[in-house]
């Protein structure tokens, strides 16, 4: 299943706001989609950030974005979004 990140409502509360409109645009040339053969891959987002279940097992998932083809859950967590808020202000962070 292929979610455009245009169609999305990241995330459903007040966090929203937090993202300014330009970044929600540069956002649209990503997609959510589903690892190939339904593979579990290691989220890269909660990797970086320590983040694991409450068994302290590693956070699996099956999506990723297809642009960046990295690993990323999608959902209450919204790593897809976290994600590439992050990756973009430290990209524009190296160019200063």
């Amino acid at each position: 299943m292929v979610i455009p990140a245009s169609n999305v409502n990241y995330p459903p509360n007040p966090d929203i706001e937090i993202y300014p409109e330009d970044f929600w645009e540069e956002l649209r040339s990503h997609r959510i989609v589903s690892v190939e053969g339904k593979k579990q891959r290691i989220c890269q987002y909660c990797r970086s950030k320590g983040v694991r279940y409450e068994s302290g097992s590693i956070i699996i998932t099956r999506h990723k974005c297809e642009t960046c083809q990295v690993p990323l859950c999608k959902g209450r967590k919204n790593c897809f979004v976290k994600f590439h808020w992050e990756f973009r202000n430290l990209t524009k962070m190296k160019q200063v």
